[in-house]
């Protein structure tokens, strides 16, 4: 059962990595004019070229990135205790601003729930996260298989789509003809866009924190890039952990970091998102 459903979903993210590539495919499929003659790229031809491309990106964002990405985890494990001596002397400082202003005893315990449930909460969100990056590492020969069976859903589609349509009763082959294509630019569009989504959350996110001063800001704008995908909880389980971060940093950096990112989902929600559906 645990094979069947790991064959299911390299399936679907293979659906989801063609879509994703069948942009770039068609761009370097479109005939070019050498001298009298136009060329033409061979589709498999096509696609090997675009996955060499992003081979190659990949390969120089790699070797641009992990060195300080690495660099911040073994930042982050080195600095545990300190933070944990940090949620200790904040803990004491929150009691005595309790008794300062007075506040009653069962508003405290309110208070004193909501954040504790937050923090578990950012806490349960990375350690899956965490785990989750764990799974995808230990499932990487299936992992390989995606770009694989995504080349050949690029390359046969044409004759998956007709072989499709010829099983269909002849009155209805129009009308499946005009599902695909309908379902076929909207599927992509949505994919596109929400892929570019998590693109831009991560990048802005990133360079947004390292020019704050928030410490962590490539494994901050990583994980923001990833959980974009699921909306509300995944930018609001980033925002409990930027800020938990932050507030262990400065507690002042609290409310810039918090503006940002609430700056940063109206824009996201309002402008950015609505013209990638638009252009997906």
């Amino acid at each position: 059962m645990y094979e069947l459903a790991a064959v299911i979903l390299v399936l679907i993210f293979a659906v989801l990595f063609a879509y994703v590539v069948a942009p770039l495919v068609q761009l370097a499929e479109r005939p070019i004019r050498i001298a009298t003659r136009r060329w033409r790229l061979p589709r498999g031809v096509a696609i090997v070229l675009i996955y060499l491309l992003m081979a190659g990106i990949l390969s120089i964002g790699g070797a641009l990135l992990l060195p300080s990405a690495g660099e911040q985890v073994d930042d982050m494990i080195a600095s545990a205790p300190a933070y944990a001596q940090s949620v200790v002397a904040w803990e004491r400082d929150w009691s005595g601003y309790y008794d300062r202003l007075r506040i009653p005893l069962e508003l405290r315990r309110n208070i004193d729930q909501s954040v504790l449930a937050a923090g578990q909460a950012a806490v349960a969100s990375s350690r899956a996260s965490l785990f989750a990056l764990a799974g995808a590492l230990s499932n990487l020969p299936w992992l390989m298989l995606i770009p694989i069976l995504a080349f050949f859903l690029l390359k046969d589609a044409v004759s998956f789509r007709r072989s499709f349509l010829t099983a269909l009763p002849h009155r209805a082959r129009l009308h499946g003809h005009r599902l695909l294509e309908d379902l076929n630019a909207t599927l992509g569009a949505y994919i596109r866009a929400q892929l570019l989504a998590c693109a831009v959350a991560g990048i802005v996110c990133g360079i947004g924190f390292a020019v704050l001063g928030v410490p962590y800001p490539l494994l901050l704008g990583a994980l923001a890039g990833a959980l974009e995908f699921i909306p509300l909880v995944g930018p609001l389980v980033v925002a409990i952990v930027a800020s938990i971060v932050a507030a262990l940093h400065a507690p002042m950096l609290v409310l810039w970091t918090a503006g940002f990112l609430g700056t940063f989902r109206v824009v996201e929600d309002y402008v950015i998102y609505p013209r990638l559906i638009r252009r997906g």
